[in-house]
């Protein structure tokens, strides 16, 4: 299974029970939305960052923040939320 559906479906079961008003969007143009109203939208613009996600070094997903490698939209409330 690809990385992305393997993070896809942890992050499902995840939030099963509670789901989070979040939108991903991938470099290729899938989309996925973990509720029918996503308030946040979190785009990856490289398959690089998902091995990030799964590490969980923050210095690292900052680092591909500041270099546009992710970006966040939202209402800042939103995204704390989330």
């Amino acid at each position: 299974m690809p990385l992305r559906d393997r993070i896809l479906q942890h992050l499902r079961q995840r939030t099963a029970d509670a789901p989070l008003p979040l939108r991903l969007a991938f470099w290729d143009g899938a989309v996925f939305d973990f509720a029918p109203a996503p308030k946040v939208t979190l785009a990856i613009h490289s398959p690089r960052v998902l091995r990030l996600f799964l590490t969980g070094n923050m210095a690292r997903l900052g680092r591909a923040y500041v270099e546009g490698e992710i970006t966040v939209d939202g209402r800042l409330q939103d995204i704390m939320q989330v």
